[in-house]
């Protein structure tokens, strides 16, 4: 129907422990993130790279926020929290702020 259904939004950090953190976020038209996926990814192997393992990248999915907010302690409530891979903080802050800038260039740029 050619209608609108959402956006691909790609992002890139360099805040990565290993360099570069370069994802594709996936945003419906009312602002929530149906998910993340990243097209390139070089953490360190057991930790840094778990980032890209469905138990991190899912915590994106389905929330409608302004921003996301790392917990590196774990156990997080609120929807934009996101728990840290353990060991990995400087990684998982980095997917976060990746994130974050592609929330930030919705609200700004498409909304």
């Amino acid at each position: 129907s050619d209608a609108t259904v959402g956006y691909v939004i790609s992002v890139s950090s360099g805040d990565g422990y290993d360099g570069t953190i370069t994802l594709s976020v996936g945003i419906d038209t009312a602002g929530t993130v149906l998910g993340i996926s990243f097209t390139e990814l070089h953490e360190t192997a057991g930790m840094g790279m778990l980032c890209g393992e469905d138990a991190f990248k899912s915590q994106f999915n389905g929330v409608n926020t302004d921003a996301f907010v790392l917990n590196k302690a774990g156990g997080s409530t609120a929807d934009n929290e996101i728990d840290s891979v353990s060991g990995a903080s400087t990684s998982s802050g980095a997917v976060v702020n990746a994130v974050n800038t592609a929330l930030a260039f919705y609200a700004a740029s498409i909304k």
